[in-house]
Parts: C-alpha cells; sequence; structure tokens
C-alpha cells in the first residue's frame, strides 16, 4: 500500500461491498429518527483499553451512513452495564458526528473523505474537563477488502484508537454492540490453585509468577461473572503459605494440603467499606520456595545509571547507589496499594507515591542520607510496569 495516513479512506468498490443494514441512528431523547431507506454503509470498530488499570476499557463504533453523515459511539466494558443503550450508563452514543463522502485525494486518487467533530457533552473521564476536537481522516483499502485508521477518541486528551472494518456490518443496532462486547471474566491460564471464599462470591487465583489475583462478584458456578478485583502476591516457604494484597500480608492455616486465609483489604481507599473474606482452597500444586528465596520484581534505575533502585516479590527492596567512588545502599520494603507506592526503612517512610493524573508516569525521589548529607535520587516508571504489579 502506497499510502499510510491518519485520514480515512475506502473505494467505492469497497463501500459497495459493505452492505445495506438499516441502522439506529438516534439517541435516547432525540427526536430525529433516521428514514427505514438509510442503511450503514460500513462500519468500523476499535478497542481502547490502555487505560484498563484505571477501570477504563472502550470499545467504539463508527458508522458511516448511506445518506453521507456519520456516527462517533462507544462503551465502558467496564461498567458491566449491559442495559439498553438509551439508558446504559457506559454507552455514550455522541462521541463524535459528521459526514464522509467519496472523492480524490491530494494526489488524485480515489478516496473517501471523513470529518469527525467530537460531540458537544463530551468530557476527559480523569479530569471532568470538556474536549473539544475536530477531525479529518483518509483511509486507504487494503489487498484484502479491509480498512484500518488511527482515530482520536474524547475521553482523554490526545487518546487514539486503531479502528478497523473488515466490510461487514457485524451490529445492526447499538444493543447488539453492547451485548458483543459486554465484559466477561477469563480464567488465567496460569493458575496453579485458587482458594474460593465460603460465600463463593469471590476467588483468589494463585499464579505461577507469585502473583495472586483476587477477583467478585461471581459465583462458583458462574466464573464469568467475576470481575478483576485486585493483584497481590504469594510466598510458600517452609510450609508456610501467605498471602499479600496491598499493604496487608497474611500467613494461611494449613490442614494436609489445604490452606485457609482470612484478608482485610481496603480496595476503595476509603470510599467503600473494606472487603473481609475467608478462602480456603487445594494448594498442593503451589511451588514451594527455597527457603529465604526471593525474585526480583522490577528495577527502577536513574537516567544517568548512578543509583537503583530493586523490588522483590516478599516485599523487600534495595536501595543502591555510587558517589564519590564508594558503592552505598540500604535495605528497605515496599507496598503498592491503592495505586500508591510506600517505601520504608524501618520505620521511617522514604517514598509515597503515586501516578501521574496527566502522565500516567510513577515518580519519586528517594533520598539516601550519609554523614548527615542528603542525596536525592529520581526515579521513573510508566503505566505498563506498575500495573503489573
Amino acid at each position: 500500500m502506497k499510502k499510510t495516513t491518519i485520514l480515512l479512506a475506502c473505494s467505492a468498490m469497497f463501500l459497495a461491498a459493505c452492505g445495506g443494514s438499516t441502522p439506529e441512528k438516534s439517541e435516547g431523547g432525540n427526536s430525529s429518527v433516521a428514514p427505514a431507506e438509510v442503511t450503514i454503509s460500513a462500519q468500523y470498530l476499535g478497542h481502547y483499553d490502555e487505560m484498563a488499570s484505571f477501570g477504563f476499557d472502550y470499545w467504539a463504533i463508527l458508522n458511516l451512513y448511506s445518506d453521507g453523515t456519520l456516527q462517533l459511539s462507544g462503551y465502558q466494558v467496564l461498567s458491566k452495564d449491559t442495559s439498553d443503550y438509551k439508558e446504559n450508563k457506559g454507552f455514550s452514543y455522541d462521541w463524535g458526528h459528521g459526514k464522509w463522502a467519496l472523492g480524490k485525494d491530494e494526489e488524485g486518487d480515489d478516496a473517501t473523505i471523513m470529518s469527525i467533530t467530537y460531540g458537544e457533552d463530551q468530557t476527559n473521564v480523569m479530569t471532568g474537563d470538556k474536549n473539544v476536537g475536530s477531525f479529518k481522516y483518509t483511509v486507504y483499502p487494503k489487498a484484502d477488502g479491509s480498512c484500518t485508521f488511527t482515530c482520536n477518541l474524547p475521553i482523554v486528551s490526545g487518546r487514539e484508537c486503531q479502528m478497523t472494518t473488515d466490510g461487514t456490518v457485524q451490529f445492526a443496532d447499538y444493543n447488539e454492540f453492547i451485548q458483543g462486547k459486554k465484559y466477561a471474566f477469563t480464567e488465567p491460564t496460569n493458575a496453579v490453585a485458587h482458594l474460593d471464599c465460603a460465600d463463593a462470591h469471590s476467588r483468589i487465583y494463585v499464579l505461577d509468577d507469585h502473583k495472586a489475583l483476587w477477583v467478585h462478584q461471581g459465583s462458583a458456578d458462574n466464573i464469568a461473572a467475576f470481575s478483576e478485583f485486585t493483584t497481590g502476591s504469594w510466598t510458600n516457604v517452609a510450609g508456610a503459605f501467605t498471602l499479600t494484597f496491598g499493604a496487608e500480608t497474611k500467613a494461611a492455616e494449613i490442614s494436609g494440603t489445604n490452606a485457609t486465609v482470612t484478608l482485610t483489604y481496603d480496595p476503595y481507599a476509603g470510599y467503600a467499606d473494606p472487603v473481609q473474606a475467608t478462602f480456603t482452597g487445594d494448594i498442593k500444586d503451589v511451588p514451594v520456595d527455597p527457603a529465604g528465596s526471593k525474585e526480583l520484581k522490577y528495577t527502577f534505575t536513574t537516567e544517568d545509571g548512578s543509583a537503583s533502585y530493586k523490588m522483590y516479590t516478599d516485599g523487600s527492596g534495595r536501595f543502591d547507589c555510587t558517589a564519590g567512588g564508594y558503592a552505598l545502599g540500604e535495605d528497605s520494603t515496599w507496598t503498592w496499594a491503592g495505586y500508591k507506592l510506600t517505601i520504608k526503612c524501618g520505620d521511617t517512610v522514604k517514598v509515597e507515591a503515586t501516578p501521574d493524573g496527566t502522565t500516567y508516569n510513577l515518580s519519586f525521589t528517594y533520598t539516601y542520607s550519609v554523614a548527615g548529607h542528603d542525596m536525592p535520587y529520581s526515579f521513573s516508571c510508566g503505566a505498563g510496569v506498575y500495573t503489573k504489579w
């Protein structure tokens, strides 16, 4: 393909192949209803899950109609709202609207020119600020008749999503779209054991990488209804099986190969009642760690490489630096709870850091003191790192 651009275009042959599905163009509360003869000429779908760790996981749908209009809409999967689109709190009808038409690009090639303007009520989902934008796109079909282009989304300024069509209309209306993209929990394939809560509404998966996944809002016979709750860790040293979620570490009571542990965790940082649950499960397949063993979880390094902070799976940490030709350092402990990193040396809190609300980077300054002299060192990592903790 000779063109790669953020503008959208499709050939007349491709559009003819898209078929004629009767659309549902009107939003709840909007009195304008599309004439029956107006059909969907093309339908694009896109998935944006880069903010899933913050509770935002979106599917976008873009309908190009035979009357030359278009509509961009979105569905927040993690809202878990599957009601009718007109009342659905997770569905946004007017992410954007505009027009499209067959035409020529600057080089005289056939193209579909598309313009999209954000809906009037679109706001930044993180800050609540109003998002305003108008965009023009051109995309060219691939040899197999599919089309893909990069579309701006109004959820947060600068967010983009790959929108793709295979030449078919997958969803005849928005309710079909919601049902087709609704949330469904997928059991982890690397679980070596699981512990269930006595009321069968929570489960902890013990994963083979020393992580533990606490899920809830399901039942023992309805795993698909589970939703990800929080990620923790586990150790199994010399017959002592422990689970850590947030700042809480609890050792399980062991009977044969059966483990029972009660956890109290505040997943919403005080905005809702803490969750307390007793879990029981068979841990015979959980690997036994050698006594005193620990695995490196992540290493922060300063830009100039003069210092590092290592985080280990057992909650211990180690700061090391080089100053004046000397290798210096100190041991510490760390916790990650409520999207806050806390580092302590004994009872002294050295670091309390949360992700930046704009860049989503986690940045902090670790101050090492020697002979009464404070030496600050700056560390940072992106969301792709800490969302896996």
